[in-house]
């Protein structure tokens, strides 16, 4: 459980960035 506490931070990252570009794809 330890590793998916530390991994999540960076999963919300990648989700972040993710979505800037979806957003920057649509404008």
């Amino acid at each position: 459980k330890r590793v998916t506490i530390f991994c999540l931070p960076i999963l919300i990252e990648g989700a972040e960035s993710a979505w800037t570009r979806v957003v920057a794809l649509l404008e």
